[in-house]
């Protein structure tokens, strides 16, 4: 029955993502999404969500890698876009290595 819950409540998690995925897009398309660019070093950056990930990641035993130059580049981005971007695609790796340990514990029983 946990088990079940569980997997509600992940599923209910990634539907809530792709609603509000289809309203940033909607609201882009409209021209009503606001961009607020800041002139700053994306690598130091990323570096900083990388390692907020990391230990999410090990505490679900999950393999996470983030290979970044060592030379800082600075540019203009939105910050709040691109932590957006990189949270969805790291939730979407756990999600993919969850449902292969899943799908390897059932092959197992």
């Amino acid at each position: 029955m946990a088990r079940m819950v569980e997997m509600m409540r992940r599923n209910a998690s990634r539907l809530l993502n792709l609603v509000n995925q289809i309203l940033d897009i909607s609201r882009l398309d409209a021209g009503k999404m606001k961009i607020s660019l800041e002139q700053e070093d994306i690598i130091k950056f990323l570096r900083i969500l990388a390692y907020e990930f990391l230990s999410l990641a090990e505490s679900k035993h999950i393999k996470y890698i983030a290979d970044l130059p060592d030379k800082e580049f600075i540019t203009w981005f939105d910050k709040d876009k691109v932590e957006k971007m990189v949270s969805n695609l790291s939730d979407q790796r756990s999600q993919i290595h969850s449902s292969k340990r899943n799908c390897d514990s059932q092959r197992k029983n």
